[in-house]
């Protein structure tokens, strides 16, 4: 066979682009003078950064507003979007035999997606829309221009066998741009109460399975049989063909029948996208050679676990679609979220990583097998500790069980991201240079402490309110109580139901709220009363009397389980 990218074939393998097998070794300075190992190093010093930032958030419950949100947010469009985004555009390259985009403009457009997603967080959590409107905005414009690369590398580029793994980038990059958009408009009240459960619905699916999970499958066809070792299955080009319409087509059909609150709609495309991920499974099962030890046996379990789980949530989410009402659907997808954050996003970085870090920072075979002991140091325990967890967190069991799989899970986010920072940390230059990635690490340490320090110190400056506001408005001051009205208040996500009350002067004021979202939720009354952190469905009697002037009221949103 014939040298691709200047890796010579290993014997009896086949060969893939920019991913050579144990015992090969890859032409000296071949990363180093494209500039794609400096890239990789600053990108993932991000990721780390994000995902640290992340499993703060999601271990400050009580301390900071809209945890739960936040630690998911960070998480998903934090470190796994500029992952994505950074290893979509480095395979396309390379299954497209095209030439590698101008790294100026790369950076540019990397540089936006963080920035517009910093802007997000940073809007949400400060409860400033203008900043939530632009940042969105941002986030979609780079998107869209990551989208643009990702098709006109298509056009006049040589192509190859796994050419069509590109048309998964440009698929999940639609996807996040449509998801994102609605991200925005759900993120500053946008949506009436009658769409919001389809739209928010949508809003999941399109990031989850859309942009997490399309370029996942497509890029399983290359990087499993690439992890163990083995040649691709002859029909792996057809087989990519067809999966793409199916997991494509079939989001394309679900998300519209979301988002037109018609959930038989939504079940046929979510069946279409289940299908597919089971032909996905299906070749990579039939991959396996008995008898034969993975290049990385840490990567290859770790992939594998985190297909079981993609696979098993989708097939529970279908069944959810298929068999309730839209808004009975987002419940049960709440409560799924644990499953695709840890089981799926969580694992396919880990495995990825774990593989394909060595292979672009390193400057050699013996460099690539010392970084890969050290990111497979302990990966055992940590891969049982991660699984354990997502099932802790899933099922229907006592609180203690989801506080044990809150712990495991940080346990194993830790396990992972010290070797990262280590891997990171070592020589990233041929020739002993000296590295700039103990610097970019200090650096991105740092920010993440800082950060942390400024959201700790604003959320307890008080009147931190969520989207959702509530206003109770009177005819004038404090006075005799001359009679009583109960009201019954809903919190489902950040909206109060309902969002403006006016009674007389004199009147007291009686709450009776209740809690209809998956997480817990409190009710904040401006320079008042509050009520206790409220579980699902249990209603809590708040009496004011006689009733203020004017009283602002907030939802304040906090996560009592991991970022789920």
């Amino acid at each position: 066979m014939n040298e691709v990218e200047g890796v010579p074939r290993a014997e009896g393998r086949k060969q893939l682009p920019l991913l050579p097998p144990a015992g090969t070794d890859a032409r000296p300075g071949r990363f180093t003078r494209s500039g794609v190992r400096s890239r990789h190093l600053r990108a993932h010093v991000l990721v780390a950064g994000w995902a640290a930032l992340a499993l703060l958030a999601a271990t400050a419950q009580g301390t900071l507003p809209v945890t739960r949100w936040l630690a998911v947010h960070l998480f998903l469009l934090g470190a796994a979007t500029t992952a994505i985004v950074v290893w979509s555009e480095h395979f396309a390259v390379a299954m497209l035999h095209a030439r590698q985009p101008d790294r100026r403009w790369s950076a540019v457009r990397l540089g936006g997606v963080n920035l517009s997603v910093a802007g997000v967080l940073a809007g949400v959590w400060a409860d400033l829309p203008a900043l939530i409107v632009a940042a969105c905005a941002g986030l979609v414009a780079a998107v869209v221009a990551h989208l643009v690369v990702l098709v006109r590398m298509g056009r006049g580029a040589l192509g190859g066998r796994l050419a069509p793994v590109a048309g998964y980038y440009r698929a999940a990059a639609a996807a996040l741009a449509a998801g994102a958009a609605l991200g925005g408009l759900l993120a500053v009240g946008a949506v009436g109460p009658h769409g919001h459960a389809g739209l928010r619905l949508a809003h999941i699916h399109l990031t989850l399975l859309g942009w997490m999970g399309l370029p996942v499958l497509g890029t399983l066809f290359m990087l499993w049989p690439t992890v163990l070792g083995v040649r691709m299955h002859e029909n792996t080009t057809r087989t990519a063909r067809r999966v793409l319409a199916l997991t494509g087509g079939g989001l394309a059909v679900a998300v519209t029948g979301m988002a037109a609150g018609r959930h038989e709609a939504a079940a046929a495309g979510l069946a279409g996208y289940a299908a597919g991920a089971a032909v996905v499974v299906r070749l990579l099962a039939v991959t396996v050679r008995r008898g034969r030890s993975p290049v990385s046996a840490s990567a290859a379990w770790t992939l594998a676990a985190s297909a079981g789980w993609l696979v098993a949530g989708v097939a529970v989410d279908l069944v959810l679609l298929a068999t309730r009402s839209t808004t009975a659907a987002l419940d049960g997808v709440d409560v799924l979220l644990p499953l695709f954050l840890l089981g799926f996003v969580a694992q396919v970085l880990i495995g990825a990583l774990t593989y394909l870090l060595p292979v672009v920072l390193s400057g050699g075979p013996g460099e690539r097998a010392g970084l890969r002991a050290v990111l497979e140091r302990g990966w055992v325990p940590r891969l049982i500790a991660l699984d354990l967890a997502v099932a802790l967190l899933v099922l229907p069991l006592p609180e203690p069980a989801a506080t044990a799989g809150t712990v495991l899970a940080a346990g194993a986010a830790v396990a992972f991201l010290v070797p990262v920072a280590a891997v990171l940390g070592r020589r990233a230059r041929p020739g002993g240079g000296p590295s700039r990635a103990p610097a970019l690490i200090g650096t991105a340490v740092a920010s993440v402490v800082t950060v942390l320090a400024v959201l700790v110190a604003n959320s307890g400056a008080g009147g931190t309110t969520g989207s959702a506001s509530h206003e109770a408005a009177g005819a004038g001051g404090a006075g005799t109580v001359t009679t009583t009205r109960t009201v019954s208040v809903s919190l489902v996500t950040m909206r109060v139901t309902p969002n403006r009350i006016e009674v007389a002067r004199g009147t007291a004021l009686r709450l009776r709220v209740t809690n209809r979202d998956a997480q817990r939720h409190d009710l904040r009354i401006e320079d008042g009363p509050a009520t206790p952190l409220l579980s699902r469905g249990s209603p809590t009697p708040s009496t004011w009397a006689p009733s203020p002037p004017t009283a602002r009221a907030g939802a304040r949103s906090r996560a009592t389980a991991p970022p789920a």
